[in-house]
């Protein structure tokens, strides 16, 4: 019977980075395209959740413009009130 023949594991191959396996390479050295990835929908991420605090932020203070009385909320009750000193 032939004897196996010893091959690399894929971390070590030549020309194979992608499929690293090793447990000693982080992430990023291992598979760069996914950890850019990643890192892009990272940052989608924190643009979407700062537009939704910023729309919070505007729904509160219509809110609070409302609880305070008049109807109007922001731009249209400054509107209003320029009319009113002319």
């Amino acid at each position: 019977m032939k004897k196996p023949t010893f091959r690399l594991p894929v971390a070590t191959r030549i020309g194979r980075k992608g499929d690293c396996v090793s447990p000693l390479a982080s992430p990023s050295e291992t598979n760069p395209p996914l950890n850019s990835r990643m890192r892009r929908l990272e940052k989608i991420r924190g643009r979407v959740e700062k537009k939704k605090m910023a729309e919070k932020k505007v729904r509160e203070k219509a809110a609070r413009e409302a609880r305070k009385g008049g109807g109007k909320v922001g731009e249209e009750r400054e509107r209003e009130g320029e009319r009113e000193k002319v």
